[in-house]
């Protein structure tokens, strides 16, 4: 909601990263069938990206974080290579707050990788 998607690639594209040559793999998140969220935030969030939109299996208003995190790195142009189908909330070896209701950490890797010409 905030463009920080957005913003990531346009800081790689600032470091000298081509359009199509940026790469992402995204890793576990809480799925859209898990996570619950008022009627009003799914709106406000939906209302800037749309692709996550997501009911969950109760029936209630739902997001899905990955899908809009995804639709965000292609518009900016940049390649999926990997996207976990691992929820974090439904497996018990990933940290879920949501779950567990105590304190975890995750940590996210941007890699450069510098292009040799050839010859």
């Amino acid at each position: 909601v905030t463009g920080i998607v957005r913003e990531a690639v346009l800081a790689l594209r600032k470091l000298g990263a081509q359009t199509g040559k940026i790469h992402a793999a995204i890793g576990p998140a809480i799925c859209g069938a898990c996570y619950e969220v008022p009627e009003a935030m799914r709106a406000h969030v939906t209302g800037h990206v749309p692709a996550a939109w997501s009911r969950t299996r109760m029936g209630t208003p739902g997001l899905d974080l990955q899908a809009g995190v995804i639709s965000q790195l292609k518009s900016a142009g940049a390649r999926i290579t990997f996207a976990s189908k691992r929820c974090t909330f439904e497996d018990r070896n990933l940290y879920s707050y949501r779950r567990d209701a105590h304190t975890g950490r995750f940590a996210g890797i941007v890699v450069g990788k510098r292009e040799v010409p050839a010859g």
